[in-house]
């Protein structure tokens, strides 16, 4: 299987796009979709760790969103603009590890390998089919890690269109931070369930933030 998409109802079969998408994304789009989604989880835990020493880096809260804004249905499909959003992550992610103490952090956020994965671009589309959905194994886990990545990624769309009209929550950034990384934890099904409503607790919080935002531009 070249990618693997289950991402929108339009999934083939309604289980899941295995070729190409429904939509149209072809599977090299896919995977580095899924590669990008992977490196912004190692950006969204080294960013926590730079907030609990009064480091927090507004780059990369910007980075964060922009890049899963990107990989929703019919967002992007260029593979170019992936490919750059997957090396300037890796670039952030190391700017902040230089510019913070990793050890006093009290409880480090994760040991997944997007803290540390760093190939060339010449190896981005191999180490996109590893990173995918179906890298987690158990069903249950998988189907709901990806719930609240899916979710995030919806909030993250209302959160953009509400940042280009002025308006910010740190509370809904540090959510996304925390929920990312979350999904690289070793974490109980009843406990991915509860972060799953919690994430649908924040995209109403991003929904009424972007209505503010369009209210308060257009009237």
């Amino acid at each position: 299987m070249s990618m693997f998409c289950y991402q929108c109802q339009e999934a083939a079969g309604n289980k899941g796009c295995s070729q190409v998408g429904m939509c149209g994304k072809n599977e090299k789009v896919s995977n580095l979709q899924d590669l990008l989604i992977f490196v912004v989880k190692g950006v969204c835990a080294v960013n926590q760790c730079a907030r609990e020493q009064g480091k927090n880096n507004e780059i990369a809260e910007k980075y964060i969103i922009d890049s899963i804004f990107t990989t929703i249905t019919n967002a992007n499909f260029d593979d170019n603009v992936i490919a750059d959003k997957i090396e300037l992550g890796l670039k952030i992610r190391e700017d902040i590890k230089n510019a913070v103490n990793p050890n006093a952090c009290p409880n480090p956020a994760t040991t997944h390998e997007s803290l540390t994965w760093n190939g060339p671009r010449s190896e981005y589309d191999a180490k996109a089919t590893q990173v995918g959905v179906l890298a987690t194994e158990n069903e249950d886990v998988r189907s709901l890690r990806e719930l609240i990545v899916y979710g995030i990624k919806g909030l993250a769309a209302y959160y953009e269109h509400a940042t280009n009209l002025g308006k910010r929550d740190q509370e809904i950034v540090k959510f996304v931070e925390r929920a990312m990384v979350a999904t690289t934890q070793e974490k109980s099904v009843d406990e991915l369930v509860a972060l799953t409503l919690e994430t649908g607790e924040n995209a109403v919080k991003a929904m009424a933030l972007l209505d503010g935002a369009n209210t308060g531009a257009f009237g």
